[in-house]
C-alpha cells in the first residue's frame, strides 16, 4: 500500500463474493464455536479488517453490542457489502492506517488476511493502537501453504502454490508464525489451534472443478499450463480411485492486548 508501509491487504487473487461465501460456509461451525468461547457478545465494537464483501462482518454485527465495522481498500467489494444491508458499517481504509482513534475498538478480527501481508507487523501495530486495553485480536483462519500435505506426488501443487503466494506479496508460511507475530506486536496469545481442514474424497468429487479454477487464478500470470493440466489429470485419477489426500494447516488464534 501507499504511504511508505507495504501492508497490502489486497495482495493476491481475491475471491468473488460467491467464492467468499463458499469458503466461509465450510468453516462456519468453527467460527460460531470460537465466537462462543471468546464471548464476543460482551464486546461493544468489533472491527473486521480485509472484510471483502462482508460475509463474516455480518456475523460480527449480530454479536457486537454497539456495532461492527468492516474495512477494505477495494471499493468495489465494499459497494457490494453495503448493498447487501448487513447491519454493519463499511469504509475504504489501509490496514496500516485504520480510520479509528486510539483505544476505541473491543475486538479486531481477520480471516485469510495475514497470509497476504508483506508487512504484517505494521498492521498488527495499528490493530493494537485502535484496541482498548485488554481488547482482543482474533485470527479466524490463516493458512500455512508450506505445511500442506498433498498426495499423491503427481497431483501435488504445494510448491507452485507457495511460490505463487510469495509472488503475490504474501508469506505462504504465515500460519505457523502467528504466535511470533502477535507476541512481537504486544499481544498475549491465549487461544491457538488448527482447523480440521482435511478434505474427504466425496468433497473433492463435488468441488474439484471450483478448486482447479481458483488454483489457476492463484498461479497466474506465470502458470505452466502443461504442469497444471498434468496435475489436474493426476488429481482426477486419484479422486476416482479414492486415493486423493489433501490437508492444509489453517491456524486460528486469539490474543489480548497487554502493553
Amino acid at each position: 500500500m501507499e504511504g511508505g508501509i507495504e501492508s497490502r491487504v489486497e495482495a493476491g487473487p481475491f475471491l468473488t463474493p460467491e467464492e467468499e461465501e463458499r469458503q466461509a460456509a465450510w468453516y462456519e461451525a468453527h467460527r460460531r464455536e470460537l465466537y462462543r468461547q471468546l464471548g464476543l457478545r460482551r464486546f461493544a465494537r468489533i472491527l473486521e479488517v480485509g472484510c471483502g464483501s462482508g460475509v463474516v462482518t455480518a456475523e460480527l454485527a449480530r454479536r457486537a453490542a454497539r456495532g461492527a465495522f468492516g474495512v477494505d481498500r477495494r471499493v468495489d467489494v465494499l459497494r457490494a457489502a453495503r448493498a447487501r444491508r448487513l447491519g454493519a458499517r463499511f469504509a475504504a481504509a489501509d490496514a496500516a492506517a485504520l480510520p479509528f482513534r486510539d483505544g476505541v475498538i473491543d475486538a479486531v478480527v481477520v480471516a485469510f488476511v495475514l497470509v497476504w501481508l508483506a508487512e504484517p507487523a505494521a498492521f498488527l501495530n495499528e490493530a493494537r493502537r485502535v484496541l482498548k486495553t485488554d481488547g482482543i485480536f482474533v485470527a479466524l483462519a490463516e493458512p500455512d501453504y508450506e505445511g500442506a500435505i498433498d498426495y499423491p506426488p503427481a497431483a501435488s501443487t504445494r510448491e507452485e502454490v507457495a511460490r505463487a503466494v510469495r509472488r503475490w506479496g504474501g508469506d505462504p508460511a504465515t500460519g505457523r508464525k502467528i504466535p511470533a507475530l502477535l507476541s512481537r506486536a504486544g499481544f498475549d496469545v491465549f487461544t491457538l489451534g488448527v482447523l480440521n481442514s482435511a478434505w474427504t474424497v466425496a468433497r473433492w468429487a463435488v468441488e474439484e472443478n471450483q478448486e482447479l479454477k481458483l488454483l489457476e487464478t492463484l498461479l497466474e500470470p506465470t502458470t505452466d499450463r502443461r504442469r497444471l493440466r498434468s496435475a489436474a489429470r493426476a488429481r482426477a485419477g486419484a479422486i476416482s480411485r479414492g486415493e486423493r489426500c489433501y490437508f492444509l494447516p489453517i491456524f486460528y488464534a486469539a490474543a489480548r492486548k497487554v502493553r
